[in-house]
């Protein structure tokens, strides 16, 4: 019996003895876990762009640097430009970039990051001696957070009061929208986008996101007590960008937003806003689609402001481009805020884009070729309907 006894006390120490062992192990301080490394060598600043417009002035600004192995970043040319440090482990880091005072003429720069045999660069252009901040020559005072060589970018208003961004997704690495936004007023002059067919896939619902684009300072805020007595009425509308949540999420900024009778945001612009997104998942139609949409924000050409100081335009339009493979189409259409009813047939208010222009002053799909932009503007719609289904 007292062997028993014995031999049970004895399995039960070692099995106590391996319990605090487990024990032991299981408590062992762990190291810090090791971040996951880039797998694709990106270059970009905070706004999450790959190029910038800054002034003459001297200027000190962060990129950030992901790449999956050993680094280093080049400028070019050095006279005016440095980076700091200029090389490094994998991983991701932020850089300083600095540039010296311009005293003369628009210069420009690039950055170069290189890792494992690959590449990818970052454009600085520095505006001449005496231009503003942000823009540079014909930018005038304007701020610039966006790439003005975008196909589907009018020509900016130079404005000082002028906000001009592009907004991205994915990292910084894919353009969602630009909205050229005017604080004066408390509306964007214009938002426009481009549609492929990636951007144009549906993935994801309306998410309500609504906030403060945190591109325009916060001195300049709107929010839904300002639009009392209207719809906040998208520009880009939320069913363009539904290929990602955070490409819808950025549609909710308040500088995409103008102040809409309901009888307009469900009536005409509406049936376009539907029209446009036909055709921008209509791979017969476009390989690309850019498009600009705007209100009309000069002198007489408002109906007023809202109890929150936002202007409130006459007129809405539209501007469309269609690429398939090396032919371009355009066609525009322009809507009286006071007769918001849907049309018909929306051919009965399309225009040309030189028509267009010519009702707002803007310069439209300036970066095309001049032969090509001078063509496809002056083409009215209505010189041949089977190029615009639905019309």
């Amino acid at each position: 019996m007292s062997s028993l006894l014995y031999k049970r006390s004895y399995l039960q120490m070692l099995l106590l003895v391996g319990w605090m062992a487990l024990l032991l192990v299981g408590c062992k301080p762990q190291g810090p876990s090791q971040p996951e490394l880039p797998t694709e060598l990106a270059l970009y600043d905070r706004t999450g762009a790959s190029m910038r417009v800054v002034s003459a002035e001297p200027l000190d600004f962060f990129v950030t640097v992901e790449a999956p192995t050993r680094w280093t970043l080049t400028a070019s040319p050095e006279t005016w430009l440095s980076v700091s440090p200029s090389e490094g482990n994998a991983g991701k880091q932020e850089v300083i970039v600095s540039i010296s005072a311009n005293e003369g003429g628009e210069r420009k720069a690039q950055l170069t990051l290189s890792a494992n045999g690959k590449s990818v660069t970052y454009a600085i252009t520095q505006q001449q001696a005496g231009g503003h901040t942000g823009g540079g020559g014909e930018y005038g005072s304007e701020t610039i957070l966006g790439d003005v060589s975008l196909l589907e970018a009018p020509k900016l208003s130079g404005h000082s009061s002028a906000y001009y961004i592009t907004h991205r997704v994915e990292q910084g690495q894919r353009v969602n929208f630009s909205v050229e936004y005017d604080v004066f007023y408390h509306h964007p002059i214009w938002v426009c986008y481009s549609a492929d067919e990636y951007t144009s896939q549906r993935h994801t619902g309306r998410s309500d996101a609504w906030s403060w684009d945190p591109f325009v300072p916060s001195q300049y805020e709107v929010t839904r007590s300002d639009f009392k007595g209207y719809d906040r009425g998208h520009i880009v509308a939320s069913a363009d960008r539904l290929y990602s949540e955070e490409a819808n999420q950025q549609t909710f900024y308040y500088t995409n937003m103008s102040p809409q009778r309901r009888n307009l945001n469900t009536g005409v612009w509406l049936q376009l806003e539907q029209l446009v997104q036909g055709w921008a998942r209509n791979s017969r139609l476009r390989d690309n689609l850019y498009v600009v949409k705007g209100g009309t924000l000069r002198e007489g050409e408002t109906i007023g402001v809202t109890v929150g100081g936002i202007t409130v335009p006459r007129y809405y339009w539209m501007a469309i481009l269609a690429q398939r493979g090396d032919h371009y189409q355009a066609i525009a259409f322009w809507v009286d805020h006071t007769n918001p009813a849907q049309v018909d047939r929306p051919r009965t208010i399309a225009i040309s884009i030189d028509q267009l222009e010519e009702r707002t002053g803007l310069d439209l799909f300036h970066n095309l070729p001049d032969n090509i932009e001078t063509r496809v503007e002056a083409a009215h719609p209505t010189d041949d309907l089977s190029l615009w289904p639905g019309i």
